[in-house]
């Protein structure tokens, strides 16, 4: 077991027994997670397909950038069958918002939510400038959601699965609890991935004496690219494992997906960064980095 020292004083892992104490404690530091740039909706309502099928969701987000996205939110225990966890909920809530209807009705409890709170009312209409709230959320809504997974640990089982079963794009974080040995829960530390780190797009840094070379620092790792090897990456037979959403590398008349390239050329988990955070590299290595629809 883990353990972590801090001015003399030692601290141990803290392990969840329930999902519900993980999604309490990650809910206390829902800023520190997501940031300030980010608004958090703790709406637990299931929403239902025209069939009837349906889930429940642990939260939805909304983060502000140049292109305001939405996502939704999943905690989760690594001891648990992921499988059962994950792919089930995912898949019956995304049959659930391909009802119009369902759409309209999270919108409809988000801006009932920021109605409620003056504070959170009117720091919302800064971050959506001059448009009507109401409005922006319909607009948003109707974009493909992200997912983002907040677990005590990171597993095979779980990078498998964001890999090559989930279709739509997701992102980890995980959270990690330490108490004090003497077992005082009440003194504590938490280990955190920001979600700004993956969300903010990346500055690739060229290397003037050799072109089409370039270095960037992705998931914490300092890596170097180069245009071959995103072409190389093409030719794998597990890009066709790789799914995509709205934003493609087009070579030749062929969509390759953005995080599948990255994900091949690196070595890093699709899990372990955001399709915004990358595609400036693609594009500084000469390549047509396009949203389709």
């Amino acid at each position: 077991m883990s353990l972590v020292i801090v001015n003399g004083e030692k601290y141990e892992l803290w392990i969840p027994e329930t999902e519900e104490e993980l999604e309490k404690t990650v809910k206390d530091h829902l800023k520190e997670i997501f940031g300030e740039n980010s608004e958090f909706f703790d709406i637990k309502k299931k929403i239902m397909s025209e069939s009837g099928v349906g889930s429940i969701p642990d939260g939805y987000l909304i983060h502000f950038n140049d292109e305001p996205s939405w996502f939704i939110v999943e905690i989760e225990l690594s001891k648990h069958d992921l499988h059962d966890h994950i792919v089930k909920q995912i898949s019956k809530f995304m049959s659930g918002i391909k009802n119009p209807e369902s759409r309209k009705k999270i919108v409809d409890l988000i801006y009932e939510e920021i109605q409620s709170d003056t504070a959170r009312y009117e720091s919302f209409k800064k971050k959506v400038k001059s448009r009507e709230i109401h409005s922006f959320l319909t607009r948003l809504f109707e974009k493909e959601p992200s997912l983002i997974i907040i677990i005590d640990e990171k597993t095979k089982e779980l990078e498998e699965i964001c890999n090559y079963v989930l279709r739509l794009e997701t992102i980890v974080r995980e959270f990690k609890t330490y108490v004090k040995k003497d077992g005082q829960i009440s003194k504590h530390l938490h280990l955190v991935e920001p979600l700004t780190e993956i969300t903010s797009p990346i500055t690739p840094e060229v290397f003037a004496e050799i072109r089409g070379v370039i270095k960037a620092t992705i998931a914490g790792r300092l890596v170097t690219l180069s245009r071959d090897q995103i072409l190389k990456a093409t030719t794998d037979p597990n890009i066709k494992k790789f799914k995509y959403r709205d934003w493609v590398v087009e070579i030749k008349g062929i969509h390759y997906p953005v995080k599948g390239l990255i994900s091949l050329a690196t070595g890093i988990s699709v899990n372990e960064f955001g399709s915004a955070q990358v595609r400036p590299i693609l594009e500084k290595l000469g390549f047509n980095v396009k949203k389709v629809k």
